[in-house]
């Protein structure tokens, strides 16, 4: 896919897929414990990376899931480059940056393209909130009825 669950709120991935494979002394396979890392994404001001299971295959949208829900951290600590903290490993990453529908014109499609009469609000990964400026003199307009 192009983005999770290919979702109109988020970018064409922005990394290639990232494994990250530990080992102890016996060569045993350790996925407990923190690990740390630089990621550079030329270009991004911001990055969200999301987890996938090993071993999935095909994933479906509810595969990928942030990796703050796990007690990650993703910090640009310099332009296009992220101090990532998991919390552990044992899983496939990739990033993705949300789409910032508030910068084309206001919310576009979404709210008015005025920000005088409509504030646009970002949601990450999902629809931006509008609000009427209503210490601007405007207001919501109910919709018709039938």
């Amino acid at each position: 896919g192009t983005s999770p669950g290919d979702s109109p709120f988020w970018q064409q991935w922005t990394t290639d897929v990232i494994r990250i494979e530990r080992f102890g002394a016996d060569d045993a396979v350790v996925d407990a414990g923190a690990f740390k890392f630089l990621l550079t994404v030329p270009g991004a001001a911001a990055v969200r990376l999301f987890r996938v299971a090993r071993g999935v295959v095909a994933p479906a949208a509810a595969d990928f899931v942030p990796v703050e829900e796990d007690g990650a951290a993703v910090v640009m600590v310099a332009a296009g480059v992220f101090e990532v903290t998991l919390a552990s490993v044992g899983a496939d990453l990739v990033g993705t940056a949300d789409v910032l529908e508030c910068a084309a014109g206001n919310g576009g499609g979404f709210c008015d393209t005025s920000p005088v009469r409509a504030e646009c609000t970002e949601n990450v990964g999902a629809a931006p909130t509008c609000r009427c400026r209503a210490e601007n003199g405007y207001a919501d307009t109910p919709p018709a009825t039938a």
